[in-house]
């Protein structure tokens, strides 16, 4: 699940483009806590409003598809207000300190790690600069790809560089983050969490730009380049109404399908029509 720090905007650009996006699931828990904390909807009131807002983005929508999903996103909600944040501040101070590993990898690691332990801080007093976030995803917002042995051996060089301090409790993942310092000048704001990693090589200078349709920041390969490969290869769903031309019910098919003239009750029909009569004809042939 992606890091949003102001939620309530987020499902506001999702009720106002009409689109589930690439993560639906996601998607509908945003609008689960809008409607159960702005809008302040009961339960049955969030599921009929996600139910209509799936149906107006143009989805075939089909009940056993989406009810579970659509209640358990609900459920979610329940003592989960959401989060607004208005950015995470990075000082002077810390990026000097990782400045100071001369390790590219290491560096958006340990960045990552400071943006998660500030962001927990917010949300929880008592957090004291812990991460709880499993170590597959700290390195997929670090924008790290590395086997294994690598990462185990650039989280050793981070605590041994005494920047970060392990759990002491036997398989507990949580780290700690030990180069904060508040005291210092804000320098950097973080207003989006999604790809940490590319936050701080933007801040160092490196060719990365802004998707013009989700704002994830991606690594610019030429000035044409607008979308990041999530938007590139992303197209919204479509559909169309037709009206079925034995019933004269309506009913809804992808709008690229440019040869339906029958609802799928009438097409079975006549499919089976066709069966029968092609079985006639070849007992009569014989």
């Amino acid at each position: 699940m992606d890091i949003f720090l102001n939620e309530i905007a987020e499902a506001e650009k999702i009720i106002e483009s009409k689109d589930l996006g690439v993560k639906p699931s996601q998607s509908l828990f945003l609008l689960a806590k809008y409607y159960r904390y702005v809008m302040k909807y009961k339960k049955s009131k969030i599921i009929t409003a996600l139910t209509d807002f799936i149906k107006s983005t143009g989805i075939n929508y089909r009940p056993s598809d989406w009810e579970k999903s659509v209640e358990r996103q609900v459920d979610r909600t329940r003592n989960n207000p959401p989060i607004n944040i208005e950015y995470i501040g990075i000082t002077q101070k810390e990026l000097e300190d990782i400045a100071r590993l001369k390790s590219p990898p290491v560096e958006r690691i340990a960045f990552t790690a400071l943006c998660l332990a500030k962001y927990r801080n917010i949300l929880c007093a008592r957090n004291n600069n812990w991460i709880c976030t499993s170590h597959k995803m700290l390195f997929s917002l670090s924008s790290v790809n590395k086997t294994r042995y690598e990462k185990e051996m650039m989280i050793h060089k981070l605590v041994k560089a005494g920047m970060l301090q392990p759990a002491l409790a036997v398989g507990n993942t949580n780290l700690q983050v030990k180069f904060i310092d508040d005291s210092s000048l804000i320098v950097l704001k973080i207003t989006d969490m999604r790809e940490l990693g590319k936050e701080y090589m933007l801040y160092r200078g490196k060719k990365y730009a802004r998707c013009e349709n989700c704002g994830r920041l991606f690594y610019k390969r030429s000035n044409s380049q607008l979308y990041c490969k999530n938007c590139k290869g992303y197209q919204k769903i479509k559909t169309k109404v037709l009206t079925c031309c034995d019933c004269g019910k309506e009913f809804v098919v992808d709008s690229k399908a440019n040869n339906k003239q029958r609802c799928d009750k009438c097409q079975h029909i006549k499919q089976l029509e066709y069966q029968r009569k092609s079985m006639a004809k070849a007992r009569n042939i014989m």
